[in-house]
């Protein structure tokens, strides 16, 4: 089975759970929404609003920066994985701070538990598809294609050039639509190759 490395990006974010909303309070009040003369203006309050605050949160929970890899959908993911996976890291996370042989022991058999339940999971809806599709060959493939992974390589002949690998293709259709009308007697004979590129040239300098 192939495995495909995923995307990864950048992505910035705040940690509002880490903020302390006491303090925060205290400082919007200290700040120049509160000493500020009142204006009518509504302009000036909008942009006297949008600063402070802005400011206060690049203070308080300030901006950080964390590269997370981008995983495509699995339609095969459940709730229960998900929970699993997470007490699988507070275990990897108790095991590391601890080095305790016990906490190892609870953290590897939470990720045989993960793998497991992924395994089941997966293969529970691979095959509902391949049963549910079985009278249709096209999702049937694509069923397939998606549980192993693969993914279909788009090649062209061999070639010199792209020009001539398009003439190639040209003459071949235009053989085989000559061929079809050779069945039918009394139809005229088509514009192939050579000629199709005489013609365009005698329009195009015309």
């Amino acid at each position: 089975m192939q495995f495909t490395a995923f995307e990864r990006k950048e992505i910035i974010f705040r940690k509002l759970r880490s903020l302390d909303r006491d303090v925060f309070i205290q400082d919007i009040k200290n700040s120049a929404l509160f000493k500020s003369e009142s204006t009518d203006k509504v302009s000036e309050l909008a942009i006297c609003y949008d600063n402070t605050l802005r400011s206060l949160l690049d203070k308080h929970p300030p901006l950080k920066k964390r590269v997370v890899t981008v995983r495509p959908y699995s339609p095969w993911y459940s709730d229960d994985i998900r929970l699993a996976k997470a007490k699988r890291r507070r275990l990897e996370s108790h095991w590391r701070r601890t080095r305790l042989t016990v906490h190892r022991e609870m953290y590897v058999d939470q990720c045989t538990h993960v793998n497991k339940l992924i395994y089941d999971s997966r293969m529970q809806f691979y095959s509902n598809a391949i049963v549910e599709n079985s009278n249709d060959q096209r999702l049937l493939y694509t069923s397939i294609y998606k549980m192993l992974n693969l993914k279909a390589v788009k090649k062209l002949p061999t070639r010199e050039n792209d020009t001539g690998l398009a003439n190639r293709f040209m003459d071949f259709f235009c053989d085989k639509v000559q061929t079809i009308r050779d069945g039918f007697p009394g139809t005229p004979g088509i514009l192939c190759g050579e000629d199709i590129h005489a013609l365009y040239i005698h329009v195009h300098l015309r």
